[in-house]
């Protein structure tokens, strides 16, 4: 599996140029308002992976959610990309960031969360 945050993609990036050997089942949350931003996930063809959806999650959040299931051993992965820029480091988008994760980490198999959360001051 490959995270890829900040990946600037956008409807005119096609999945062929990304894996000309089609090798990956590929997956893509592009920002498309503006530039910048995006995450993607490519996953091995020998995987079984599946997108989840986050339609309930804030509709301004930048994130993959992808389950990765095998006979007794699913996993769950959760790409993010939390925007570095004033208006999304706001208290509310962040809080809103955090119960999408919450909400998607609700699962009986392991969650693995990553990504670029720019939070330099966290505590």
């Amino acid at each position: 599996m490959v995270v890829i945050t900040e990946t600037w993609l956008n409807s005119n990036i096609p999945d062929g140029l990304l894996d000309p050997s089609h090798r990956y089942h590929i997956f893509r949350c592009d920002r498309n308002i503006r530039r910048g931003g995006g995450v993607c996930v490519l996953v091995n063809r020998e995987l079984n992976a599946v997108n989840v959806d986050i339609s309930e999650c804030y509709s301004d959040v930048e994130l993959l959610c992808i389950d990765i299931i095998r006979c007794k051993a699913n996993c769950r992965l959760v790409a993010v990309y939390h925007s570095a820029d004033n208006t999304r480091q706001s208290d509310k988008f962040t809080k809103q960031l955090v119960q999408c994760i919450e909400s998607v980490c609700c699962v009986s198999w392991p969650c693995f969360v990553v990504g670029d959360f720019n939070a330099p001051a966290i505590d």
